[in-house]
C-alpha cells in the first residue's frame, strides 16, 4: 500500500431525500472525492430514513430539509431524541441563517446549502464532521478512565 493509499478513509453516508434527482447528484459528488471513498445508501421519505438508521451502521447522515410531511429538522430530532449519534448534515435548497440556526439547535453536525455544494466540499463536511464525533467519543473513553 502506498502512503498516499493509507491516507484515503471510507465512510458509509445515509441519504434521505425524497428526489432521485438529488440522489444521482449527490453520488456523482460523493464518487469524484479526493481522499475519502463512500458508500452511499438512499432513503426515500422520512420514515425510510428512520428504518435505514434503525437496520444499519452509517458514519454521516445526509438529510434534504423537505421531506414531504416533515422536514429535515424533524428528522434530525427524531433520530437524536431515539439515540442515534451520527453526524447528520442539513441539506437545503432554500432558507437562511434562521434555518442554518433551527439545524444547529436539533443537533445538526453541518447544514449546507444544495446551490453552494461542490464535491470538495461535501466531503469535507462529511469528513469533518466524523472525525469530530470520534475525536469527542475518544475523549469521553479517557475521561472515563
Amino acid at each position: 500500500m502506498t502512503e498516499a493509499n493509507a491516507e484515503i478513509n471510507a465512510y458509509r453516508v445515509l441519504l434521505v431525500d425524497d428526489d432521485e434527482d438529488d440522489y444521482v447528484l449527490t453520488r456523482e459528488m460523493l464518487n469524484k472525492a479526493r481522499k475519502t471513498q463512500f458508500g452511499l445508501a438512499w432513503a426515500q421519505s422520512f420514515q425510510a430514513g428512520i428504518e435505514a438508521l434503525r437496520a444499519n451502521p452509517f458514519d454521516a447522515i445526509l438529510i434534504d430539509y423537505d421531506l414531504g410531511q416533515n422536514s429535515g429538522i424533524d428528522f434530525i430530532t427524531q433520530a437524536t431524541q431515539s439515540g442515534y449519534t451520527q453526524p447528520m448534515i442539513l441539506l437545503t435548497g432554500r432558507g437562511g441563517m434562521e434555518t442554518d440556526l433551527e439545524a444547529m439547535q436539533a443537533g445538526a453536525a453541518d447544514y449546507l446549502n444544495k446551490g453552494d455544494i461542490n464535491s470538495s466540499l461535501l466531503e469535507r463536511s462529511i469528513r469533518y464532521a466524523v472525525e469530530r464525533k470520534r475525536a469527542r467519543l475518544a475523549l469521553q473513553e479517557s475521561e472515563e478512565r
